[in-house]
């Protein structure tokens, strides 16, 4: 199950929405022929996957709706990077459902999860989604001072593959 996990991740970050929906209902028919023997952890990390598919295909509502089962299962587990995942899926949601306030406590919430579990690349896109909904907000000079953050984690680990995006938002936030 964790190969499916991955492959729908990989297939998402390709952009090839075909394929991680094909994996996708794959794995969830290995999940109903296998019965109890994949716990219910191993589901809601397949839920979270099919939230991400769904904004990808701008189904925010619905990607909301799935987040929020997985949270609630993961929310009490172990499996903090899956749940650090799952906000900022939820602050995603709610940010392109114009929820600013929301959005920007599961960016917070996201950001703290994964600064708890070490991952540096999730602190840095937490960053920057929540510069960018201090830009929609027309928040300037908290965008920028967000966005600088953003960018210098994302060198402090050389995330440089993110470097030219977060760039590319800074650029934006000081156009407007």
């Amino acid at each position: 199950l964790s190969v499916f996990c991955k492959s729908v991740d990989s297939s998402l970050r390709i952009g090839d929405l075909a394929l991680a929906s094909s994996l996708l209902e794959q794995a969830f028919e290995l999940l109903s022929v296998s019965g109890d023997n994949l716990s219910e952890q191993e589901h809601a990390s397949l839920l979270g996957r099919r939230a991400s598919l769904h904004i990808h295909r701008g189904s925010y509502s619905d990607a909301l709706k799935v987040a929020k089962h997985a949270f609630a299962i993961l929310a009490v587990t172990d499996c903090h990077l899956e749940v650090a995942n799952l906000q900022m899926t939820m602050g995603v949601c709610h940010h392109r459902l114009g929820r600013l306030a929301k959005a920007e406590e599961f960016y917070f919430d996201a950001a703290s999860t994964f600064r708890r579990v070490g991952d540096e690349r999730g602190v840095a896109i937490s960053q920057n989604n929540l510069a960018l909904l201090h830009k929609n907000a027309c928040r300037w000079d908290k965008a920028i001072q967000i966005q600088k953050q953003a960018i210098a984690t994302a060198e402090h680990f050389g995330a440089s593959h993110l470097l030219s995006r977060f760039q590319l938002n800074m650029g934006i936030i000081l156009r407007k």
